[in-house]
C-alpha cells in the first residue's frame, strides 16, 4: 500500500449504529493516491 502524507488521511471517532467506532477519513488527494496504485497494480 502506498505511503500517504499525513495531511492526506485521519482517524476520526463516529457514531454508528449507537456505538463509537474509529474510522479513517482519506483527502481527496489521498484517495487519488490510493486509486493510481489500484490502476497501476500495487495494491493487490
Amino acid at each position: 500500500m502506498p505511503e500517504l502524507d499525513p495531511d492526506q488521511y485521519r482517524t476520526v471517532q463516529l457514531l454508528r449504529y449507537g456505538k463509537d467506532q474509529e474510522t479513517t477519513m482519506v483527502s481527496e488527494s489521498g484517495a487519488y493516491t490510493l486509486y493510481k496504485a489500484l490502476i497501476l497494480g500495487v495494491l493487490q
